[in-house]
């Protein structure tokens, strides 16, 4: 499952060739920050949307900033890949000793989430 979250964190690293480094802009992460789903449940790092969005503006200038810096040097950080497993119950009814009667879910970094949304 981490590779595959590298991986899908890397394509989004490719995409960013395709604007400019100066694209990466406050408005375009204001903008994204309140394209967020709040009420979610957080991931490793304990941040929520609700953290972002009501966080002061000049959060969002950092990280405008931190995001510039991922695509010049098309690096992304290892906890953006990092995610919690987390196993949910299928049918309540259902036999719970069952593993077919489970599925997973992953939660991952918020700020993760809105480098995706932001690309």
């Amino acid at each position: 499952m981490i590779k595959l979250q590298i991986h899908t964190v890397l394509i989004t690293v490719c995409m960013i060739t395709i604007f400019k480094i100066n694209d990466i802009t406050f408005e375009l992460t204001a903008n994204c920050i309140s394209k967020l789903k709040l009420g979610r449940t957080p991931g490793r790092d304990n941040l929520t949307a609700e953290h972002l969005v009501y966080a002061h503006q000049s959060l969002i200038y950092h990280l405008s900033v931190f995001f510039r810096g991922m695509a010049t040097h098309s690096f992304v950080p290892q906890a953006f890949a990092q995610g919690l497993i987390i196993p949910l119950v299928k049918d309540k009814s259902d036999d719970l000793c069952s593993l077919n009667n489970y599925r997973g879910i992953t939660l991952t970094p918020v700020i993760s989430k809105l480098f995706k949304v932001s690309f």
